[in-house]
């Protein structure tokens, strides 16, 4: 992380200007969570340049109910669960408006010393920067899907999924009646989104009993940090108006999964979409052509940064409309990789396989990373699917399940190589817990099932 003098001038002027006495420096961790600490402004200039301390462990040893991964190497007594560096990354300042007086400051930063070995965006950054040696640059946002639940914190505990209650009031899709009858929970996010430059291009419930919002296109690291900061405003909001909004991939059997879609474009070093060309019958350019075939070839490799649950897979079963088969088309949302090719500006591919539980930076990483490589080694794609793609059989599947895709991911020499093998064996360890914690626990499925046995 390399902040100019002017860069980090311009955050000191702005604080100046806000008249906030402490801001929040924070970090993404391996689950997609914004974890920060408050400093006075005093501290500003150092932490843009030497970096303050983090505790190594919180980034890669807490698992996603917060509890520690005690099989994590960062869980560790002989490693004096050390504090590693983090630099705050100029480019990141954002306003915070849930102060009593509105005002607040943040900041967002990577790992810079050995842990940037473990850190998201340090790793999405190394990625973009792989990207931009081929002459390429990203734009795109994700599509992120929550569902609002009548409960507090403490009442999920005793509850059952199916007994979750579900808030009133979503269930009709793009209703204009019934969506102005929450016009307060929508006006509340659009306006802590907007002050905290988080576009959002739409928002509108969804089927079924959800939320939907299409975060504005960004650029490179901003992609992720929109999508991460959104999460974190919508549970904000949510829990001021009395609702938890869940962003589970699957919350339960009855209802409908949550998507994280990723809409992507490359450009080139001036700008231009690099995905569309009228020379061919479907726009598709031999750039997107490329991207679209790494995406093919890599990603059941890398599945697992875009499937990290156990409750991620939940998802794919019939009913969902989610796509398991490795399948591409124009304008086909049976896919996986949908393109959508209707002009230059437009023109783009729609990653439509993670959940709303993904972390925004790690699902970015395995597109940029499988699409590189795919233009670098000219990846010609399958033909494209027209009709039903759920019902198509592909070449190169993605895995079947949580234990499958851990397995897949760790042995990877392509994600060893791309990603650093550190990376590699640490989050597929993080995963192998929680399937172990979820293999030795009984659920109510088996008391239900076996109590007369």
């Amino acid at each position: 992380m390399n902040n100019t003098q002017a860069q980090i001038d311009e955050v000191t002027k702005q604080a100046e200007a806000s008249g906030v006495s402490h801001f929040r420096a924070c970090i993404v961790d391996s689950q997609g969570r914004l974890l920060g600490k408050r400093y006075h402004v005093s501290n500003l200039q150092r932490i843009m340049t030497d970096g303050t301390g983090f505790v190594e462990a919180l980034n890669s040893a807490i698992d996603p109910g917060f509890h520690a991964i005690e099989t994590s190497p960062y869980f560790d007594f002989n490693r004096g669960f050390a504090d590693a560096i983090v630099v705050m990354d100029a480019e990141s300042l954002r306003q915070v408006p849930f102060a009593d007086d509105g005002a607040g400051l943040m900041l967002l930063g990577q790992f810079s010393d050995d842990m940037a070995e473990m850190c998201p965006r340090a790793l999405l950054a190394d990625a973009l920067s792989k990207l931009a040696d081929l002459g390429y640059q990203t734009f795109g946002g994700f599509e992120l899907e929550c569902t609002p639940l009548a409960e507090t914190p403490g009442s999920l505990q005793t509850k059952t999924p199916e007994s979750v209650a579900i808030a009133p009031g979503f269930s009709s899709v793009y209703s204009f009646v019934h969506e102005s009858m929450q016009e307060e929970l929508f006006r509340d996010l659009l306006s802590a989104a907007e002050t905290m430059e988080v576009e959002i291009d739409s928002i509108h419930s969804e089927f079924v009993n959800m939320i939907e919002v299409g975060l504005k296109p960004q650029r490179g690291l901003r992609i992720a940090d929109n999508a991460a900061l959104y999460k974190s405003i919508a549970k904000i909001v949510g829990h001021r108006h009395n609702l938890q909004m869940s962003f589970m991939a699957m919350l339960n059997n009855s209802g409908q999964s949550s998507g994280a879609h990723l809409n992507l474009s490359l450009r080139d070093a001036d700008d231009r979409p690099s995905f569309f060309t009228d020379t061919s019958a479907d726009n598709v350019s031999q750039v997107q052509r490329f991207f679209v075939g790494g995406m093919q070839r890599y990603l059941p490799d890398l599945f697992l940064l875009l499937a990290p649950n156990l409750n991620s897979f939940k998802r794919f079963a019939p009913g969902q409309f989610v796509p398991k088969t490795n399948t591409w088309g124009i304008n086909n949302k049976t896919v996986a990789h949908r393109a959508i090719n209707l002009s230059p500006a437009s023109a783009r591919v729609e990653m439509r396989i993670s959940g709303a539980d993904v972390n925004p930076y790690l699902a970015l990483l395995a597109v940029v990373t499988a699409g590189r490589l795919g233009i670098q080694n000219e990846v010609e794609p399958d033909d494209p699917v027209v009709g039903n793609g759920m019902e198509v059989e592909d070449d190169n599947p993605f895995p079947d399940d949580f234990g499958e895709a851990i397995a897949k991911f760790k042995t990877s020499g392509m994600a060893k190589a791309e990603l650093g093998e550190a990376f590699v064996q640490g989050f597929a360890s993080d995963r192998q817990w929680q399937l172990d914690q979820f293999n030795q626990a009984v659920t109510d499925w088996e008391l239900r099932m076996f109590h007369d046995a």
